[in-house]
C-alpha cells in the first residue's frame, strides 16, 4: 500500500473514532431516540471532561449578550470553538437572575437554540478532518494487561552473603 492509500485510512479511522466519541456522549446526555432535537447549550459545557480525547481541541464558551438590570435578566450566547479558531454558534439562554448563572438550568430558563446533536457532531469531525487533527485513545480506554513474571525456586530474605532463610 503506498503512503497516500495509509494517509486516507488513517484519517477515515480517526472521522470514525471521533464520531463514535461524540455519539457516545449525546447517548449518555439522554438523546437515545433522535439527534435531530435541538439542545440547550449549557448541556454542552463538561465535552472537555467527558471525552477527554477532545479536552484540547473543542471548547463551549459562553458570553453575555445583554444585560437588563431592571427587569434582572441576564441572555447569554453560546458558541463551540474546534482547535480554538473555528467556531460555531450554539444559541441563547436567557436567565431570571444572576444568581440562576451559578446553577444548573432550571425551569425559569428560556432556550432558544438552532442546533441539534447531528450538527454538533458533523461540524466536529469535519473540522478535525481538515486539519489532519488525530484524536488518540486515551490510555483509560486501551485495556492493561498486568504483567506477572513466575516465581523461580523459593524467595529468600537477607542479605546475599548470610545463610538463605525462606519466607514463609
Amino acid at each position: 500500500m503506498d503512503s497516500k492509500a495509509l494517509t486516507r485510512i488513517k484519517s477515515l479511522l480517526n472521522a470514525e473514532y471521533t464520531m463514535r466519541l461524540l455519539v457516545r456522549y449525546f447517548v449518555e446526555k439522554g438523546f437515545r431516540e433522535s439527534f435531530d432535537v435541538h439542545i440547550c447549550p449549557s448541556l454542552l459545557q463538561d465535552i472537555g471532561d467527558r471525552i477527554p480525547q477532545l479536552a484540547d481541541r473543542v471548547e463551549i464558551e459562553p458570553s453575555v449578550e445583554k444585560v437588563n438590570q431592571q427587569e434582572g435578566t441576564v441572555q447569554l450566547y453560546w458558541n463551540l470553538f474546534v482547535l480554538g479558531t473555528r467556531r460555531m454558534f450554539l444559541g441563547y439562554t436567557t436567565h431570571r437572575s444572576m444568581s440562576e448563572l451559578m446553577q444548573p438550568m432550571g425551569a425559569q430558563t428560556q432556550v432558544q437554540s438552532g442546533v441539534t446533536p447531528r450538527q454538533i457532531i458533523r461540524f466536529i469531525v469535519r473540522t478535525l478532518s481538515d486539519y489532519d487533527e488525530v484524536v488518540q485513545p486515551s490510555s483509560s480506554t486501551i485495556p492493561r494487561v498486568p504483567v506477572t513474571r513466575p516465581r523461580i525456586g523459593p524467595t529468600y530474605s537477607g542479605s546475599y552473603y548470610e545463610k538463605k532463610r525462606p519466607v514463609l
